[in-house]
């Protein structure tokens, strides 16, 4: 369990691309990959435009999936990360200034406390 444990840390460590399945307001499926941070505690963060289809189907239903992979590797060596959440549109500025701040460089220090840990 521990090596799984570590690789799904290296793929959430070394990944910045996410892919977050939402739901469109008539049902369908909406896959979108996404440029993501994450604070101390696994929130996830990215920025979209409010236009976006991702976004629109957040803020009407909140239920999502991610996926988190490296694409480089050769056939059959994949691992992966998955999980169900919610998400949501963060509107009131501290959350806002939270959020942001996941992008600032430093959080890679933090990202090291939380692996190395």
């Amino acid at each position: 369990m521990e090596s799984l444990i570590k690789a799904a840390a290296k793929i959430i460590k070394n990944i910045l691309y996410i892919n977050i399945a939402t739901i469109t307001p008539d049902g369908k499926p909406w896959n979108s990959p996404v440029y993501c941070a994450y604070d101390k505690n696994l929130n996830y963060y990215w920025l979209s435009w409010k236009l976006n289809q991702h976004s629109k189907n957040v803020r009407n239903n909140p239920s999502a999936f991610v996926t988190i992979y490296d694409s480089t590797v050769p056939a059959g060596t994949g691992f992966g990360v998955y999980f169900e959440g919610k998400a949501y549109e963060l509107k009131n500025i501290k959350d806002i200034l939270i959020g942001i701040k996941q992008f600032i460089p430093e959080r890679k220090e933090n990202q090291e406390m939380l692996f190395n840990s």
